[in-house]
């Protein structure tokens, strides 16, 4: 198990996740294409796993767009062992340069109606 939690530290993965028993969300982001075209499009992919013991409830994803810096959102009731749940968006650049992706977040409740909130952040793109 250390091992593992190593590895994913390592590879810049995020984990919500509470005591043993509890739900446990990994969220990964990622792009279409590693460099950018002006006048492309180009897909951003938040993507939440539940590898818990226990399903997540009132789950939400939520991202900036890195042009418009509208926030993009996707939300499901429960997500079981498993279970993925999806945020998928595209940028168009105008311009050359470096495109800035911050960390999307993902809350949800180890239970439903509970408090507070777990939440994890996502990898960061570059």
């Amino acid at each position: 198990m250390m091992r593992f939690l190593l590895l994913v530290a390592l590879l810049g993965l995020a984990f919500a996740t509470d005591e043993q028993g509890k739900p446990l969300l990994l969220v990964t982001k990622e792009v279409s294409e590693t460099h950018i075209t002006p006048g492309k499009p180009l897909s951003v992919k938040v993507t939440a796993v539940n590898f818990g013991q226990s399903p997540a409830f009132d789950v939400q994803i939520s991202d900036v767009h890195p042009i418009d810096k509208q926030a993009k959102t996707n939300s499901v009731a429960k997500l079981e062992f498993n279970e993925t749940v999806e945020l998928e968006y595209t940028v168009t650049a105008d311009t050359v340069g470096d495109l800035q992706l911050a960390p999307a977040e993902v809350s949800s409740q180890a239970a439903e109606g509970d408090s507070p909130r777990l939440k994890a952040l996502s990898n960061i793109v570059r």
